[in-house]
């Protein structure tokens, strides 16, 4: 199975097609769709591609069950694109997604604390992007800066990741040394638990209860609303 970057973007996928083909087994390709076109589709399928995957998603960055709607064939593309939760968050979310810096941020209301595909991973949950350059400057101007450290490591499963905490400290080493953080910002509970909203702080219980550091929560935790079969009119 070929995955990940668009595999078929790559000026030699023809030849890996042909080689696994060559060597006894199936190939097929799960993609996103950008860039294919049916020039390419009929290539892939010349070159030995017997079955093809396309993901819905709300982010090509982003997947699991928070960010990957459902069955095209079950409900169609239309109610899928208008109904399902997974698709319409990051069409419909605003600044009342938003936590910490950003919640405050002059550009709030434009830019939404920026790339999803960077906050959550990092801080569990959308609405506070600490790598953004407006912020860093803002903070150099108070004489601050921030940094994160580790508090669970990812489980290994497909797109999921770690948990880290944000540290807001002194810029100047001395300042660092004698007064330490001027906050600690801890991970926040994940979208599959708390769906919309900028989410709670996750407890030392949350963590506590996990095995051996992972980050919490699996797909079958979430509590999303169901997709509908059929768009709203």
């Amino acid at each position: 199975m070929l995955l990940g970057g668009e595999a078929y973007l790559r000026s030699d996928v023809l030849l890996v097609i042909r080689r696994i083909r060559e060597r006894g087994m199936a190939a097929s390709i799960v993609t996103g769709g950008l860039g294919m076109t049916q020039t390419r589709a009929e290539a892939l399928v010349e070159a030995g591609i017997t079955t093809a995957g396309v993901s819905i998603k709300s982010c090509p960055s982003l997947g699991g069950a928070k960010d990957t709607a459902g069955s095209w064939r079950e409900h169609g593309l239309e109610a899928l694109w208008r109904g399902s939760p997974e698709l319409s968050y990051m069409r419909d979310r605003g600044v009342e997604e938003l936590w910490g810096f950003c919640k405050t941020c002059y550009y709030a209301e434009t830019c939404k604390a920026g790339c999803t595909a960077v906050s959550e991973p990092l801080l569990g949950r959308p609405g506070n992007n600490p790598y953004c350059h407006h912020r860093a400057l803002e903070l150099q101007r108070q004489g601050l800066r921030e940094r994160v450290e580790p508090v669970a490591t990812a489980k290994g499963m497909p797109f999921d990741s770690g948990l880290w905490r944000l540290i807001l400290e002194h810029l100047d080493p001395a300042k660092r040394a004698a007064l330490g953080p001027v906050e600690i910002t801890e991970p926040r509970i994940s979208r599959m638990v708390e769906w919309t909203g900028a989410g709670r702080p996750l407890t030392v219980d949350d963590l506590g209860a996990l095995p051996d550091g992972a980050a919490p929560f699996t797909d079958a935790e979430r509590d999303l609303p169901e997709t509908p079969p059929n768009p709203d009119p």
